[in-house]
């Protein structure tokens, strides 16, 4: 008796569902290629429960007949190809004709439409087709303008499918982004979306990308960003990509569209990378806007079921020309931010360098910054601008220290002369020196210790943000308006409670905008666009089904990296003092939120090793 059966033609559909739908925003964005292959001008999305319970996409596009409303449900039924050469030659956004039969499998699907042409009566005879999990209902006639295809009950009858969608926020966000970039790539089309009855996003028909960016993000998030534009061997790259310093914690906000279509490339990405190579701090992502136009020929979208991954024939040239066009423009616009090196007061002489009393030899001189090296640093520095660090309390009692130059002298409070062997004695109070500008240096009780002050400050904000306790609040007079994108609004706005934890206050205020009207004093000159960014950013990473804990694990490192201070801006002694004993009372001062070392320790044991004394 045989075992290889063929498969019914339902199966079969159910299959390729589970290839081609993933979740609603997988209907959306099949749904809107549709649309913008007849050719519309305006296009209306319709969500119920993040889509789950209904979705309908609208356009005034040109419309089917009876026929082809009925032969559009058919597996491998297409108007966009004929002939092979047809599929190595696609100028539609759709080519397959397997998306509404896997659509119509998985749902109860209704299509309204009517052609365009109209006839010499001047009505527009419509037809309304319905079709329940594969299975044709009902054929009927009408009259009406343009399509509506309705989906509802969305995996009804595939629950194993069914459970593995997230919560309706993290589906909802990404019914939002299949929108977004959709929008993104079709600039001179008008998107309209409503959410639970509610218009949460309205998208007039615009002139140009930069437009529509501004529609989407707000003015000044398109004036922190540069435009680049180059052609070469039959390539043509235009985008946009951040300004130094307007950079994000996540890679949300990059898109890369090839021939007028959303794709992921990490080709492509990589080569925006390393065109901000030499100016990205770590843990940063540029945010870039990439638009190529290729040769139909020398590119392959039939290798992924959602078409969101390509094949190109020339990717060598590609990433060549995109890294050369974004360098180019980047690097041109850049301002060197100066390192702040202001001269302490209260300055000695340096060192003596054994063999040379009172001298610093010119090579030594050569490889030092210009702030005199015998200057703890902190002895009368300013506090850095633009940072709120909390560090700023009562110098520290004088103690006895160890000064340079006093290998045989008497030490007040030791009854010998210091030699090598001798313990240092312990301060509360430590002086430091900066190594380049982010590592400082003290002694301790039987050593030497290299703080990273970023890393450090990161933990202390971390640990007081997730435990919504022992930050200094910073109330605005004006309470602040920040639009964001509609996607992140959505998900930001159903997790106000959250955030008001972490001592970030928010209300909402009008589609797409907030009110914040109180946050952390660390956080009081931040750029909050970007941070809620992230905010919105580090709930789609835990899904929106994880346990709050973690929710809160991940909110709370993304907050306290964009708080703690940078490099560039130099601590003074008092603060970094501040900074230590912070450090020491949290749950791990050994590492930041990251997994990063806050501290590495030197004994005297391993300094005697390092010079061959032991």
């Amino acid at each position: 008796m045989p075992v290889i059966e063929l498969l019914s033609d339902s199966l079969i559909n159910k299959i390729a569902a589970g290839e081609v739908i993933e979740r609603p925003a997988s209907v959306v964005r099949e749904l809107l290629d549709n649309s913008l292959d007849a050719g519309c001008t305006e296009v209306t999305v319709e969500a119920v429960n993040a889509g789950i319970r209904l979705i309908r996409v609208s356009d005034d596009g040109g419309g089917m007949g009876r026929e082809d409303a009925l032969n559009c449900f058919a597996r491998h039924a297409t108007s966009k190809i004929r002939t092979e050469d047809d599929l190595l030659n696609l100028a539609t956004m759709g080519f397959r004709g397997e998306a509404l039969s896997s659509i119509a499998a998985v749902s109860r699907l209704t299509i309204t439409t009517a052609p365009r042409v109209e006839d010499p009566s001047g009505i527009r005879p419509g037809t309304v087709v319905e079709i329940h999990g594969g299975v044709l209902k009902s054929v009927k006639d009408g009259v009406f303008d343009g399509t509506s295809m309705e989906v509802r009950d969305l995996f009804y009858n595939t629950p194993a499918r069914k459970k593995f969608l997230k919560s309706p926020s993290t589906e909802l966000y990404h019914v939002m982004d299949a929108v977004t970039r959709c929008s993104l790539a079709n600039f001179a089309t008008g998107f309209r979306l409503v959410v639970d009855e509610k218009e949460s996003l309205v998208l007039p028909r615009a002139q140009s990308v930069e437009e529509r960016i501004s529609q989407i993000f707000g003015n000044a998030f398109l004036k922190g960003l540069v435009t680049f534009d180059e052609s070469r061997g039959g390539i043509s790259v235009y985008g946009l990509s951040s300004k130094e310093g307007t950079y994000r914690k996540s890679g949300q906000e990059q898109y890369i569209f090839v021939n007028g279509r959303p794709i992921r490339d990490n080709t492509l990405r990589h080569a925006v990378y390393q065109a901000y190579k030499e100016l990205l701090p770590s843990g940063s992502h540029p945010v870039f806007f990439l638009y190529l136009t290729v040769d139909s020929r020398d590119v392959d979208f039939n290798v992924h079921p959602a078409k969101m991954e390509v094949r190109f024939a020339n990717k060598d040239t590609l990433f060549q020309v995109v890294h050369g066009a974004v360098k180019r423009k980047v690097v041109s616009s850049h301002v060197p931010l100066p390192l702040n090196t202001t001269v302490p007061s209260g300055g000695g002489e340096a060192p003596a360098i054994p063999g040379q009393p009172g001298q610093i030899s010119q090579t030594a001189r050569s490889t030092q910054t210009d702030w005199p090296l015998s200057a703890p640093f902190g002895q009368g520095a300013p506090a850095p601008s633009g940072q709120d660090l909390e560090y700023g309390g009562p110098a520290p009692v004088p103690q006895p220290r160890y000064e340079p130059g006093q290998l045989s002298t008497e030490v007040p409070g030791l009854p010998h002369k210091l030699a090598e062997a001798i313990p240092m004695p312990y301060l509360q109070s430590h002086d430091f020196i900066y190594v380049g500008d982010v590592f400082a240096v003290y002694a301790t009780l039987d050593g030497m210790a290299i703080i990273d002050h970023h890393a450090a400050h990161e933990r202390v904000l971390y640990e007081k943000l997730r435990e919504g306790f022992g930050l200094a609040e910073y109330r605005l007079l004006f309470p602040l308006q920040v639009r964001l994108p509609q996607k992140e609004f959505s998900l930001l706005a159903t997790n106000v409670e959250e955030l008001r934890h972490m001592g970030i206050d928010v209300e909402e205020f009008g589609s797409g905008t907030l009110i914040v009207k109180a946050l952390p004093a660390a956080l009081k000159d931040a750029d909050l666009i970007a941070i809620l960014s992230d905010v919105a950013a580090a709930l789609i990473e835990t899904g929106g089904t994880s346990p709050i804990e973690e929710t809160k694990n991940v909110v709370a490192g993304r907050i306290a990296c964009h708080a703690s201070v940078r490099g560039k801006n130099l601590l003074a002694k008092d603060e970094l003092n501040r900074l230590i004993a912070d450090l020491d009372s949290t749950k791990d001062p050994h590492h930041c939120p990251h997994g990063r070392p806050t501290r590495i320790y030197l004994t005297q044991d391993d300094l005697r090793k390092m010079f061959k004394r032991k």
